[in-house]
């Protein structure tokens, strides 16, 4: 998926989820503007119609990369994005678009 997004599915077409399963789009690591899926369908992209999903992160058509860190008891994902005409020179110093944390389950 050429895209940055992150969340929780809640409903998968007539089944509602007790367990929400949690669902990351890690970001492409280097499309140009012609690469992304909106370039060609004129659609952005977005979770499918069938599911119900609490986005903590809409579908970002950037640059980007995701670091996580594993713990005992949650994960933890840092979300950067970024995408020209912003300074190649920001990504040493940017700041996560998304801290999104995952808890385990019990």
């Amino acid at each position: 998926m050429h895209a940055s997004a992150a969340g929780k599915i809640t409903r998968s077409a007539d089944i509602n989820l007790t367990q929400p399963v949690h669902t990351i789009l890690g970001g492409t690591l280097g499309t140009g503007d012609i690469g992304f899926p909106s370039a060609h369908r004129s659609v952005q992209s977005s979770p499918s119609l069938v599911l119900d999903m609490d986005q903590a992160l809409t579908p970002t058509e950037k640059n980007g990369f995701t670091l996580i860190d594993i713990e005992p008891d949650k994960m933890t994902f840092s979300i950067f994005l970024w995408r020209p005409p912003q300074p190649i020179e920001e990504i040493d110093t940017m700041s996560p678009a998304l801290v999104y944390e995952v808890a385990q389950q019990q």
